[in-house]
């Protein structure tokens, strides 16, 4: 047995002008998405070097180009440049060299050089002061990363899941809140000078135990994924939070 179903006039016109436009409404969104995103990075870009009145606006240009079109606000990316920066400005490593989007980077004594590889200024390489090129890459991680990221961010002697588990702890139980922050170091302070033994903290995602030498951090819902942590690594961590969420 056959069946047919009948569908009105109205509403097979109303899906039929529907399918019609949706790529229409997908590209219109897409072009708000884009907007909201460049505007972002608009934002960011002026605050790189900003009190900077020295360099040429020109070269000012320059670094902010680099830094929104080739670094934009990947952590890792950011990350990855600050370290080999301190490498070759603090550890001796002779050079490196980074390919990306429309620039080439490289790093070596004592300079940081930027190569154009297109435009109308293509093959030009421009020189800066490394320190300089390293205050603009902090400027702009300043703006470009959250406060989450910017806990212990380039710190690599804690494991990974235990920095995310310390940075979900500040986030969700210490929030932004000076009297929380004021208050969890000032207990700290007591534990490790001995006016406390230890002290416990409830909070709404963890449990959070003060020692004299580390730090318990334990989730309310997964008490295997708890870490416990070095006290000197967790200070930072909450300094980090503090400088963050009350001088953003």
């Amino acid at each position: 047995m056959i069946y047919y179903f009948r569908l009105p006039f109205k509403k097979i016109s109303s899906l039929f002008l529907a399918f019609l436009l949706l790529p229409f409404y997908a590209c219109t969104l897409s072009k708000r998405l884009d907007t909201k995103l460049a505007s972002s990075s608009s934002n960011c870009s002026s605050s790189v070097l900003s009190g900077n009145i020295t360099l040429p606006k020109e070269e000012l240009e320059l670094l902010r180009a680099y830094l929104t079109i080739d670094v934009q606000k990947g952590a890792e990316s950011i990350k990855n440049i600050l370290l080999h920066i301190k490498k070759v400005q603090d550890e001796g490593k002779p050079e490196w060299e980074r390919n990306g989007n429309a620039y080439i980077l490289h790093l070596s004594d004592g300079k940081a050089r930027i190569l154009e590889e297109y435009g109308t200024n293509a093959g030009k390489t421009t020189e800066f002061k490394l320190d300089l090129f390293a205050q603009a890459v902090e400027d702009w991680k300043t703006c470009v990363l959250t406060c989450e990221q910017k806990v212990l961010f380039l710190n690599s002697s804690i494991p990974q899941k235990h920095k995310e588990l310390l940075r979900a702890y500040l986030s969700w139980d210490i929030q932004r809140s000076p009297a929380w922050i004021k208050e969890l170091s000032e207990k700290i302070v007591e534990v490790k000078s001995g006016d406390l033994a230890s002290w416990e903290r409830p909070g709404n995602a963890f449990l959070l135990t003060v020692q004299p030498y580390s730090v318990l951090i334990v989730p309310d819902n997964a008490e295997d994924d708890k870490a416990q942590i070095d006290m000197d690594i967790f200070e930072q961590g909450l300094k980090d939070w503090q400088s963050c969420v009350l001088h953003p």
